[in-house]
């Protein structure tokens, strides 16, 4: 998709009744000029949600959240900030004109569209089938795994019949495009006499469709009913590049929005997600016929600060629960495991034992290191080899933790299986850097650091000479920072500064005479003072919606972290003039420069201690330039 014109945000945010908008989610009570309810975001029996109509803006005073109606609704729906952009310009009955949007990017658009109107008609069509009163096997199916009705029509279950041409026939009917169906996976394209035809992928099967986090159909999966071992048991539709692939999509997850706590709960299966649901419990999710991976933990960090992973008592249930714990481990998430013990899978512990049983298991699932030294251990006690090989495992898992994790979990891994402590730092050490000791090519010192170090690794003072290598860094304070409440910004005046240029852009240009981006410590600050830079010297307007559409990563999180500190204050741009003040710029600027003086005197304390005279030279260049820079700020 383009970018979408700051401008038509702009109009976008003033055609929106924000009350509206909100009041449609959390009920509102009107005390006076302003509107109240209990916050969304945190638990509390007294409203101290505020809605104020005439500034558009929301305010709570429990947890601190604020911002307008597009902050509002990235928290609330779980989307970014474009996404809400686009919610509220439907609701108002804006048509957004993206810049930038190519001809093969209108098509692309235009494509894709297309294949979710197609997706939907053959949603419902399916759904119709399955309550057509002559097919009764997908009914009766659905009252033997205990899933009733109500449940049936919330995840929009459907049936698709025997024979080889039902949806075809459909779609002539209904001139739906048949080649559509083709790109779904829908139907399968088969040359037959020199012609292309076309047959149903889906025959005599129980239908789920899978939608995406907002509610849209984008696949469908489909269960056999017969009993035939030469067909699987599971088939889903095709991937179709840029709306469906399996790594990247939960089952079930645009439900979880109906709980506001950030939870989720991963099961195997379509009808465990439907049954837990049922049961009560609400943020469960499946994966789609792989293991949790990588491509998942952006979308889960969207959804949920706490994962808890709940997979069958079989051997498969078990090996799936590693195979996912491997990609959520090393993530700054709360990690639960639960593994059922006697029922098949958490939809036959609900029809087995109702669904306080299942509510319990997850309410008591232990911490995830606490899971993995149990069954390591237990697998460590059959042999010399075993223990060695559970030993390795959980190093694996260890290795790539943000330190302060590390240092909480060593100690008892250590006491566990009895093994100093000291030789698994050293053996995690090694993990992290297994190429030590070899040459390498990597960088101009030769350092051998893994990438993940390096990415860790993020503020580096500027050096004319070497040895940098070894060198300690100032960690990065955005490193494993899930939200801008845990944010530990570190320079108070360079987050002051910043906070001042966005909500008074017009002296950007003045105040970047004084300041240069390079007063800022490297990272997210640095990064959103240059594009601040950049754009005042090309004569481009600044807002702060135009640098939504911008930014990513931790400098998104920087700009929403900010962008609240704003809305909080409820400050105007005349409230700031005297924070961009030549007189008071050049105090930041020696007040920047002292920070980073007594940072450069600890590193250089460092160093001499412990013996590392290249890298004590360079800190010393260093800190002689920043004390010539102070002398002569102090001067001007």
């Amino acid at each position: 998709m383009g970018r979408i014109p700051p401008e038509q945000i702009d109009l976008i945010r003033e055609r929106a009744d924000i009350v509206a908008l909100i009041g449609e989610r959390l009920q509102l009570t009107q005390k006076g000029r302003q509107f109240w309810a209990c916050c969304p975001f945190h638990g509390e029996k007294t409203a101290s949600f505020s809605v104020h109509p005439e500034r558009q803006i929301y305010k709570c005073f429990g947890c601190q959240k604020g911002g307008n109606i597009f902050g509002f609704l990235k928290d609330y729906e779980r989307v970014n900030f474009p996404e809400a952009v686009r919610m509220v310009a439907e609701t108002v009955g804006i048509e957004i004109k993206e810049e930038k949007s190519t001809k093969a990017s209108q098509k692309r658009q235009s494509e894709r569209k297309g294949l979710l109107e197609v997706a939907d008609a053959v949603c419902q069509y399916f759904e119709d089938q399955l309550w057509t009163p002559t097919l009764t096997h997908g009914r009766k199916y659905l009252k033997e795994r205990g899933i009733t009705k109500e449940s049936a029509k919330k995840f929009r279950v459907g049936l698709a019949p025997q024979g080889w041409d039902n949806l075809l026939k459909w779609a002539e009917k209904n001139r739906v495009s048949t080649d559509s169906l083709v790109k779904l996976g829908l139907l399968v394209q088969r040359e037959k006499d020199g012609r292309n035809r076309c047959y149903d992928r889906f025959r005599d099967r129980l239908m789920f469709p899978i939608s995406d986090d907002r509610g849209r159909v984008i696949a469908f999966g489909g269960r056999r009913f017969s009993d035939d071992p030469e067909t699987p048991k599971y088939i889903n539709s095709s991937e179709v590049p840029g709306l469906f692939e399996k790594r990247r999509v939960l089952y079930g997850l645009h439900h979880t929005k109906e709980s506001r706590a950030r939870r989720l709960i991963i099961v195997e299966g379509y009808t465990d997600v439907i049954m837990a649901v049922q049961a009560g419990v609400l943020g469960t999710v499946a994966v789609l016929g792989t293991a949790f991976g990588p491509d998942h933990i952006p979308l889960v960090r969207r959804f949920a600060d706490q994962v808890i992973v709940l997979f069958d008592g079989d051997a498969a249930g078990q090996a799936a629960a590693q195979r996912s714990l491997g990609a959520l481990v090393p993530v700054d998430l709360e990690v639960r495991v639960a593994i059922l013990q006697g029922a098949k899978d958490p939809c036959d512990l609900i029809v087995e034992k109702g669904p306080d049983a299942l509510n319990q298991i997850v309410d008591t699932a232990p911490e995830v290191f606490d899971f993995l030294l149990d069954s390591l251990q237990d697998q460590a006690q059959q042999s010399l080899s075993a223990r060695a090989k559970a030993i390795e495992e959980i190093l694996k898992l260890l290795a790539p933790m943000d330190p302060i994790r590390l240092h909480l979990h060593i100690g008892r891994f250590a006491h566990r299986f009895s093994i100093p402590e000291e030789e698994l730092r050293e053996r995690i050490k090694a993990a992290r850097n297994p190429n030590k000791g070899k040459k390498s090519n990597d960088g101009p010192d030769g350092d051998n650091r893994s990438n993940d170090q390096n990415r860790r690794r993020s503020w580096t003072p500027k050096f004319k000479g070497k040895g940098k290598k070894g060198f300690p860094q100032k960690p990065d304070p955005f490193a494993n920072s899930p939200s801008p409440k845990q944010f530990n910004f570190g320079r108070g005046a360079e987050m002051k500064i910043l906070e001042a240029l966005l909500a008074a852009p017009t002296h950007i240009a003045t105040v970047f005479t004084i300041l240069t981006p390079r007063h800022f410590s490297e990272g997210p600050s640095r990064n959103l003072a240059i594009r601040l830079q950049v754009a005042a010297d090309l004569g481009q307007t600044v807002s702060e919606a135009n640098l939504y559409n911008e930014l990513e990563g931790r400098e998104l999180e920087l700009l929403t972290y900010l962008g609240s500190k704003i809305h909080e204050g409820q400050q105007r741009e005349k409230d700031y003039e005297s924070e961009l003040a030549p007189e008071a710029c050049h105090h930041i600027v020696k007040t920047l420069r002292k920070q980073q003086r007594e940072e450069v005197r600890g590193l250089l304390k460092e160093a001499l201690r412990e013996g590392r005279q290249e890298d004590a030279l360079a800190l010393e260049k260093e800190l002689d330039s920043l004390f010539q820079e102070i002398q002569s700020a102090n001067k001007s």
